[in-house]
């Protein structure tokens, strides 16, 4: 039928029949769209498929997968804040793990609390980041580090985790902790942050005077 047909538009002494070297031709053409709508189709069923199947989870497995990086007058070219972190073993509860952001005293850092509080909050998440010149910037410390802006880019990134409950994130300071720690209570608002515990120090006038809530300068 195919090879009448196109006798019939070449007419008898143009044909098919007078060039039998189109007829490959013909199907070479046809085999290659069809190969062509394959693959179209192919790459239609993928793309519906990675619509329908939920993106892999993504769970905090250790310092690796934070990155704390701020810069300021003292490291204009960007400093990384040194973290540990902390997983309960096995698999995380439905919700995740709570989080606890761990803050050293004045000269320590993040190792030294992460093993004072080695037997605490042993179902949360243990983060300890380290602060500049192993300090934290408040009032008088050697370090003008912008580490507010570090513990709320921390939290924004650990909101990103299948495995931390975005609900239950907690900060534990010790000492100089302590006033970032209070310092947090003051200045940041994420509705997840549910708890702020501060041992060793307390609120000072710096940050509470005249009836209202400061940053120390």
């Amino acid at each position: 039928m195919l090879f009448d047909a196109f006798s019939a538009i070449d007419g008898p002494s143009a044909g098919l029949r007078s060039k039998p070297f189109l007829v490959p031709s013909v199907f070479l053409l046809m085999r290659h769209e069809f190969s062509c709508f394959q693959k179209v189709s192919a790459l239609f069923l993928l793309g519906l498929l990675c619509a329908l199947i939920p993106a892999t989870a993504q769970d905090l497995n250790g310092s690796s997968d934070l990155s704390l990086v701020q810069s300021w007058s003292q490291e204009p070219d960007g400093w990384t804040y040194p973290v540990i972190v902390s997983v309960p073993p096995g698999p995380a509860p439905d919700g995740g793990h709570p989080v606890c952001i761990l803050l050293h005293g004045n000269g320590g850092a993040g190792g030294g609390i992460m093993f004072q509080t080695s037997t605490w909050l042993q179902d949360h998440i243990r983060i300890a980041p380290t602060g500049y010149l192993n300090s934290w910037n408040l009032c008088g410390e050697a370090s003008e580090a912008p580490d507010m802006a570090m513990l709320d880019d921390l939290i924004d990134q650990l909101l990103t985790f299948d495995n931390v409950d975005p609900n239950h994130i907690r900060i534990l300071g010790s000492s100089n902790g302590a006033g970032l720690a209070n310092q947090a209570f003051i200045e940041l608002d994420h509705p997840g942050l549910d708890a702020i515990v501060g041992f060793v120090s307390q609120m000072n006038e710096p940050q509470f005077h005249q009836g209202a809530f400061h940053r120390p300068s």
